[in-house]
């Protein structure tokens, strides 16, 4: 059996949890029509994103998701609801 990953054992986990930071904060998975169309990043919770949007956007895993998009021109970041 293959050992978990670093990723894979900290999944789920708070920025806090996981690497003992001050700052609490979660995985954001960013999903783009450009290149790359798929990324992951650490968001720190009160800076990054608001508390009430971590609460009201968060996964079961504690994840949140970004849709980026273009109108007219500029680029639009939203985060949006995990569908399960």
């Amino acid at each position: 059996m293959k050992p978990k990953s670093k990723l894979d054992q900290n999944k789920g986990k708070t920025r806090k949890q996981s690497k003992g930071s001050r700052a609490e904060g979660c995985y954001v998975h960013i999903l783009s029509p450009g290149a790359p169309s798929y990324s992951r990043t650490t968001w720190s919770i009160g800076s990054d994103v608001t508390r009430k949007q971590y609460d009201q956007f968060k996964d079961a895993d504690g994840d949140l998701y970004v849709l980026v998009y273009y109108e007219n021109r500029k680029v639009e970041p939203r985060i949006v609801l995990k569908e399960t």
